[in-house]
């Protein structure tokens, strides 16, 4: 872990103080006078770096006397720092981008050539847009099925992988940058609706209560029920087949589908394509029935 941190401090600009901090607190939680002790950092100024830590999601405080700052879970935390950083570099991306689309329109098309990169394309489109549609490959479900609990997540995510080939997400830190990646669009307001196959949300529910019990299935069920009157979520079920992955939002359309283990697809801006990909969905959805009444 402190080869990790050694390389967050190269290529994100952390101060070496942040770095000794860091490194001491990956052994245990400590107050800040003990963390002063270890690092040699002044009592004046150990609250600035603590502080500045503490803004990028690297370390907690856990409340008592004394305080105690916290590393706990580390992968997770740099986790969400990651995505802290990729959120801000999309935001640059669309400010310089909106600036040049207001004397043209720009269309463009990207390839897709691994699982890896259609992880961050996903992560990019739910930075960057108001609101997303997906249509969910044979097979899957989206994101918003699974519980919102980190620990249960994983659980469910873990099942499922072992019984199924998945598009990507192929360790636990792109899998949790992504599952991050939409909590953080939810509580923001961003809308979502999906549309899945009803014999692919049997399937993967039937894996929950075969392989983590009916009491786990019913709590996440609830869960399901919960985030979709929280959040406004509309997730609807057809009965047809669907051979592709398909997230549209205002300005993208985003095809993906797996062969052989490996992933591939396309990334397109373009009115017309969005205008397109917008019937076909609202099509669907007129064939459909919303998931609260399959759950």
């Amino acid at each position: 872990m402190k080869e990790v941190i050694k390389e967050l401090a190269n290529e994100f600009n952390l101060k070496s103080k942040h770095t000794l901090i860091l490194n001491t607190l990956y052994d245990g939680d400590l107050p800040a006078p003990e963390i002063c002790r270890r690092t040699e950092i002044p009592i004046g100024r150990i609250y600035d770096f603590l502080n500045e830590l503490l803004s990028y999601d690297l370390i907690e405080k856990v409340s008592g006397k004394p305080a105690l700052y916290s590393m706990a879970n580390p992968s997770e935390k740099i986790t969400n720092f990651l995505k802290h950083k990729f959120d801000r570099l999309v935001e640059k991306e669309n400010r310089i981008l909106d600036l040049m689309q207001r004397k043209q329109s720009i269309e463009s098309m990207e390839t897709i050539h691994s699982g890896d990169e259609f992880t961050f394309k996903q992560i990019q489109l739910l930075s960057e847009c108001k609101g997303i549609r997906t249509v969910v490959r044979h097979g899957s479900i989206p994101f918003p099925i699974y519980p919102s609990n980190s620990v249960d997540f994983q659980k469910a995510r873990d099942v499922i992988v072992k019984n199924r080939p998945t598009l990507a997400h192929t360790t636990h830190e792109m899998t949790f940058m992504i599952y991050k990646a939409y909590k953080d669009a939810y509580k923001k307001g961003k809308r979502f609706s999906a549309i899945i196959e009803k014999s692919a949300l049997d399937f993967n529910l039937n894996i929950i209560k075969t392989k983590l019990g009916e009491p786990f299935l019913e709590k996440m069920v609830e869960g399901i029920k919960e985030k979709i009157k929280k959040y406004n979520l509309k997730i609807y079920v057809v009965e047809e087949y669907v051979p592709m992955h398909i997230f549209i939002t205002e300005k993208k359309v985003m095809l993906s589908i797996i062969h052989l283990g490996i992933t591939t697809g396309v990334l397109i801006q373009s009115e017309e394509v969005v205008s397109l990909y917008k019937d076909f969905y609202d099509d669907l959805v007129e064939r459909s029935k919303l998931i609260e009444e399959c759950i």
